[in-house]
C-alpha cells in the first residue's frame, strides 16, 4: 500500500528539519521510510544523499547521489552534488564528469567551474583546468581561490610568469591569506625579482596574525641564481641583522612551516659558514614559536628500558622513496641487524607514493605516515617510543626542519643528506665521515660531529649500460669532448663561471653540458650572470631537458667526464657517474657539502689526478682526462678497479649500528667516536 502524498510532503519536511537541526540518524530513518513507499520519489533521495554526507559515509552518500541524478539528469545542481560525491570518495575521472554535466546545463555556475578545474588539475590536466578557472573568474571575479588555482595550474605548465600574475590577483582579493603571500613572494623569488618579493612579504605582515613570520620571510631574500658575490654577502647580512631584530619583537610565530618554504635551503649555497645564521634563526623561532617546543612524554620511560631487548630505530624524511635520499638509505633500512634493531620507515604527509617508497617500507619492520600538522606529527613520532630518531636529511623542506625541533626520541641524529647544520639543539649528532671533512670541522656543527670511518649510506647502483642511448637521442652533437654538469642550478655558484669558462677555452671544440629546471626562469637567470662575466659560455654551454630516471643513467654514461660544482658538489650523481665508468674531477671546499667527493676518492685511495689542489686547477684536470688517454687511463683503471667499494656498503652498516647503540647506550654525547670493528 503506498503512503499517502500527504503523509510524504509531512515526512520530508520533518526529515530536512531533522537534517538541519543535525539529528541525521532521525532524519535517515525518515527519508528511507518514504522510499520505502516511494522508491522513485526524487526528494526523498535528495534528502538521504544529504543525511548520509553529513553523517561522513560518503560511498553510500555516492550510491543515493547516482539514484537522484537518474531520476533527475536535467537539475545542474544534482549534477553538481554528484560529482562532489565522487570527489568525497576519490573518484576524480567521474567527478569531472559529473561536473561538465552540470555546467552545460548551467554555465554561470562558476563554484562548479571551479570544482571542475581542480578535478582536472588532480587529474594532471592542468592545460584543460586553466579554462574552467577563467571560466569560474569571468562569472566572480573576486573569486581569490580561482584566482590562486589558476596561477597553480600555469606553474605546473612551467608557465611562471602567467602563474605570478594570477596570485597577484588573489593576493589583492586576500592579502591577509598566508598560502597565498607566500607562494607569490616564493614565486617572485624564483624569477629574481628580489624588490617584489619583499614587498608582498612586508605587506602580508601588516595584514593577518602571522605578523612575525612574514617579516622573517621579508628578510630571507635569497637568490636562487646569485647575481655575484656582493649580491650573496649583502643577502646574508641583510638576514643576519633582521634575524637579530626579530629576536627583540614581542608576538608569535604560529605555523612556522607554513611560511618558509624552504627557503632555509638555500643559505647552503653560498660557500660560507651557515652555523651562525642557521644558530640565529633557531633561536628566534625557538623564542616565538611554542609549538617547536615539544618534549615527548615518553622519554624517561625509554630512558629506562634502555639496554632491553632491540633498539627501536625511526628514519624520518619526506624523501625515502624514488629520491637521492631513498637511494642513500634503503641499504642502510634493509641491512641494520634485526637482532639488533627494530626499524621504523616514517613518512610526512607531503612524501610521494611510488615504488622507491614501496620497496623502502618493506624492507624496515614497519612504516607510518605523519599527520600534516606539525603538532600531530610531533605527537606520533614520540609515541613510536623509539629509542633513537635518524634524520637523513633536515633542510630540504620546511615540515621536516622544523619537526626536528622537538624532543620526540632520547637520541636524534642526522645524516649529510643536506650537508650543513641545523644550527638546533635537540639534534644530538651529525654523522658525517672522516675523509670528508677538513680540520677543526666541530666548528661548522651546533650538533656534536661524529667522524665515522665510512660515509653513513649503503648505495645500490643500477648495473653499468650496456647499450646506452647516443648523444643525438639527447640532442647532443655528435662531435666533441662533453663535460658534464648534470647538477642542480642553483649549485652553480658565480665563482664556477670562472672554471666553466677555463673548460671553454682550453678545449675549444668541446660542449659543456647542464640539465634544466623545473623553474625556466633559473636557467634565464643564470644565461643573464654569463652575459655580464663569461659571455663565451652563452655559446659554448649545451642545456637538456631533466631527465627521468633510466634516461639520466643513460646521460651520464655519454659524459666524457663530470664537473662537480664549486662549494656544493655532488653526491647522488657521483654515485652514478662513477657507475656507468665516468669520472669526476672535484676541488675540496671549506665546508662538507663541497667535499663529498673529495672523501669519497681519499676513501678509496685514488685521489691524484681527480682532486684540484686549487680551483685554478680543475679545468687542465679535466681537459686531460678528455684528451691525454695515458693520463686517463693512469688515473681512472684504480678508481673503476675499487670504486665497487662504495657500494652495497656493509662495513658502512656495521659501523652505523655499533654508533647507534654507543649513543643510546651512553650517559651524555659521545665526544669523540673511534670505531674498531
Amino acid at each position: 500500500m503506498n503512503t499517502p502524498a500527504l503523509d510524504i510532503k509531512s515526512l520530508l519536511q520533518d526529515g530536512f528539519a531533522r537534517l538541519k537541526a543535525g539529528d541525521v540518524a532521525r532524519s535517515e530513518a525518515i527519508f528511507r521510510q518514504v522510499l520505502a513507499g516511494a522508491p522513485e520519489l526524487f526528494q526523498a533521495h535528495y534528502g538521504l544523499a544529504h543525511t548520509l554526507q553529513a553523517a561522513g559515509r560518503g560511498t553510500e552518500a555516492l550510491e543515493t547521489w547516482i539514484r537522484a541524478a537518474r531520476l533527475k539528469p536535467e537539475v545542474a545542481e544534482v549534477q553538481a552534488e554528484l560529482g562532489l560525491a565522487f570527489v568525497a570518495v576519490a573518484r576524480i575521472a567521474e567527478a569531472a564528469t559529473a561536473f561538465r554535466a552540470a555546467l552545460v546545463l548551467k554555465p554561470e555556475m562558476y563554484g562548479v567551474a571551479y570544482n571542475l578545474a581542480n578535478a582536472l588539475a588532480a587529474l594532471g590536466k592542468s592545460d584543460e583546468a586553466l579554462a574552467f578557472y577563467r571560466q569560474a573568474i569571468s562569472h566572480k571575479p573576486d573569486f581569490a581561490e580561482a584566482h590562486f588555482n589558476l596561477g597553480l595550474a600555469h606553474f605546473k605548465l612551467g608557465q611562471s610568469a602567467e602563474a605570478a600574475a594570477a596570485y597577484e590577483a588573489a593576493f589583492a582579493l586576500q592579502p591577509d591569506s598566508a598560502r597565498i603571500a607566500d607562494t607569490l613572494g616564493n614565486l617572485l623569488l624564483d624569477e629574481g625579482r628580489m624588490s617584489a618579493a619583499a614587498a608582498v612579504f612586508e605587506k602580508a605582515s601588516a595584514m593577518g596574525r602571522e605578523k612575525l613570520g612574514f617579516l622573517f620571510r621579508s628578510f630571507l631574500l635569497l637568490p636562487r641564481i646569485a647575481e655575484s658575490n656582493a649580491q650573496i654577502h649583502k643577502v646574508r647580512l641583510d638576514l643576519a641583522r633582521g634575524l637579530d631584530a626579530l629576536q627583540g619583537m614581542d608576538g608569535e610565530i604560529f605555523d612556522p612551516a607554513s611560511l618558509t618554504n624552504d627557503a632555509l635551503f638555500y643559505l647552503a649555497y653560498a660557500g660560507e659558514n651557515d652555523r651562525p645564521l642557521m644558530e640565529a634563526a633557531h633561536r628566534m623561532f625557538r623564542r616565538h614559536s611554542p609549538v617547536l617546543n615539544y618534549v615527548s612524554p615518553h622519554l624517561d620511560g625509554i630512558r629506562a628500558r634502555q639496554g632491553q631487548g632491540r633498539i627501536k630505530v625511526g628514519f624520518l624524511s619526506q624523501f625515502l622513496g624514488n629520491h637521492t635520499i631513498g637511494r642513500l638509505n634503503q641499504g642502510l633500512i634493509a641491512g641494520l641487524d634485526r637482532a639488533k634493531f627494530h626499524v621504523t620507515v616514517i613518512h610526512t604527509a607531503a612524501g610521494k607514493r611510488d615504488d622507491g617508497r614501496t620497496a623502502i617500507d618493506q624492507a624496515a619492520d614497519a612504516a607510518v605516515t605523519l599527520p600534516a600538522d606539525l603538532a600531530g606529527a610531533q605527537r606520533a613520532v614520540a609515541d613510536l617510543q623509539l629509542g633513537l630518531l635518524h634524520f637523513p636529511d633536515i633542510g630540504m623542506n620546511a615540515f621536516t626542519y622544523f619537526l626536528a625541533y622537538a624532543r620526540m626520541a632520547p637520541v636524534q641524529t642526522m645524516g649529510w643528506g643536506h650537508p650543513v647544520t641545523t644550527g638546533t639543539d635537540t639534534i644530538d649528532y651529525f654523522l658525517s665521515f672522516d675523509t670528508a671533512e677538513p680540520d677543526g670541522a666541530e666548528a661548522h656543527y651546533a650538533e656534536t660531529l661524529v667522524r665515522l670511518k665510512r660515509p653513513s649510506v649503503c648505495y645500490t647502483p643500477d648495473a653499468k649500460i650496456q647499450h646506452k642511448l647516443s648523444r643525438a637521442d639527447f640532442g647532443l652533437p655528435p662531435t666533441g669532448a662533453l663535460y658534464g654538469c648534470l647538477q642542480s642550478l642553483f649549485k652553480f655558484h658565480p665563482d664556477f663561471d670562472a672554471v666553466l669558462a677555463a673548460v671553454a677555452e682550453r678545449d675549444p671544440t668541446g660542449h659543456i653540458v647542464l640539465v634544466d629546471w623545473v623553474q625556466p626562469t633559473w636557467m634565464r637567470l643564470l644565461r643573464e650572470r654569463w652575459a655580464r662575466t663569461f659571455p663565451m659560455l652563452l655559446d659554448r654551454v649545451i642545456v637538456v631537458p631533466r631527465q627521468p630516471g633510466d634516461r639520466f643513467r643513460h646521460l651520464v654514461a655519454n659524459m666524457d667526464v663530470m664537473l662537480d660544482p664549486l662549494h656544493f658538489g655532488g653526491g647522488n650523481t657521483f654515485y652514478e657517474a662513477v657507475a656507468q665508468g665516468v669520472p669526476t674531477v672535484t676541488w675540496p671546499g671549506n665546508y662538507l657539502r663541497g667535499r663529498l667527493i673529495t672523501g669519497f676518492y681519499k676513501l678509496l685511495g685514488v685521489s691524484e689526478g681527480l682532486i684540484a689542489r686549487d680551483v685554478e686547477d680543475l679545468a687542465p684536470l679535466a681537459v686531460a682526462l678528455v684528451h691525454d688517454p695515458a693520463r686517463r687511463a693512469e688515473v681512472c683503471a684504480p678508481l673503476f678497479a675499487r670504486a665497487g667499494e662504495l657500494f652495497h656498503d656493509q662495513a658502512a652498516i656495521r659501523e652505523l649500528e655499533a654508533f647507534f647503540q654507543a649513543a643510546v647506550k651512553a650517559d651524555g654525547k659521545i665526544a669523540n667516536w673511534n670505531y674498531a670493528p
